[in-house]
């Protein structure tokens, strides 16, 4: 009787550290998320322009205004 006992006690337990650890885990993602989320936002940003500014420029370049 005791050993079943102490084997559900040990699996509540188990269950409550991995529910622990799973909050954790979410909880230090979500916030390194909002810490670099602008940087994330400004690089995409970047990247958008530069590619829409060199699609112009090649076009400009192979239309003879150049």
């Amino acid at each position: 009787m005791t050993d079943s006992r102490t084997s559900l006690l040990s699996k509540l337990w188990a269950v409550a550290l991995s529910v622990l650890g799973i909050a954790i885990v979410l909880t230090w993602a979500v916030a390194m998320i909002q810490a670099i989320w602008p940087w994330l936002l400004g690089g995409a940003i970047v990247i958008a322009v530069l590619a829409v500014s060199a699609t112009v420029l090649r076009r400009w370049w192979q239309s003879g205004r150049w």
